[in-house]
């Protein structure tokens, strides 16, 4: 079994043709008028149910990312490559700059395949490091 790479538009769109109990491979296989194997699908399988329109979709990282603060630079490397760098504003209200640097770090990520907890990763060192793009949830208010 091979494992491929598609973009949104593509898995959109066979989520769209997909019946329920179905997975990728069964969608694919009608789409393309391809025989059945007549092999159930293991578990490993991704399985086309009703979740799926809520986009609960588990992603395994293929590289490890790590992404942190020392002081007021944001750090984002994957294995095997030297980490990237961005210098955060000294003040921590400017939301404006701190929006842009958070939307570079995560391209960057996305650039290199990062998966949706990857990118996550990304926001919660910046948020940590007490740079907030909303205000901290009060409780009680």
């Amino acid at each position: 079994m091979r494992n491929i790479r598609i973009s949104d538009a593509v898995d959109r769109y066979i989520e769209k043709h997909g019946k329920f109990g179905e997975n990728y491979d069964d969608v694919l296989r009608r789409l393309f008028k391809l025989p059945s194997t007549g092999v159930p699908p293991s578990p490993a399988e991704t399985t086309l149910t009703a979740s799926v329109a809520r986009r609960t979709r588990r992603e395994i990282a293929t590289r490890e990312m790590k992404a942190g603060m020392t002081g007021t630079t944001l750090s984002v490397g994957f294995e095997n490559e030297a980490p990237r760098t961005w210098e955060l504003p000294h003040n921590k209200q400017d939301k404006a700059q701190i929006r842009r640097i958070r939307d570079l770090a995560t391209e960057y990520a996305v650039g290199r395949g990062a998966t949706d907890g990857q990118r996550n990763a990304v926001g919660k060192a910046i948020s940590e490091a007490g740079y907030y793009l909303t205000r901290p949830q009060i409780p009680g208010i």
